[in-house]
């Protein structure tokens, strides 16, 4: 068989073992951008690399392919937490949502925090 006429396509390279890994990575990206959690103007990336080696032989060449993405990293998230006594002098944490300060119309800071903690105590 003469093989000189054909060259290796990356549609047929590792019997399309290349464009099954770059489908997969594909996959991993479009899930990435509709995921809310991550940031959603950042850029996302795929590389793939197709090394060539001769062997001793010249007349096979051992082949490598790799694909590597780059995706966009999740969202920061914040919360508040408010520290009080509870009922045995212990330190009791409770988290409270954004939604609860807001019925409340107030945004506390530490130092609001911190002086509800005094007066609690009195």
């Amino acid at each position: 068989m003469n093989y000189s006429d054909e060259v290796p396509s990356i549609l047929n390279i590792a019997e399309g073992g290349a464009v099954e890994l770059f489908d997969l990575e594909m996959a991993r990206v479009f899930k990435n951008l509709s995921n809310p959690n991550r940031t959603p103007d950042a850029e996302r990336e795929i590389t793939m690399t197709i090394k060539f080696k001769p062997t001793d032989a010249k007349s096979i060449i051992d082949t490598k392919i790799s694909v590597k993405t780059k995706l966009a990293a999740r969202r920061t998230i914040s919360t508040l937490m408010h520290v009080e006594n509870g009922e045995g002098r212990e330190l009791v944490a409770k988290q409270r949502s954004l939604f609860d300060y807001a019925a409340e119309r107030i945004m506390p800071t530490v130092d609001d925090l911190g002086a509800r903690e005094v007066e609690d105590a009195d």
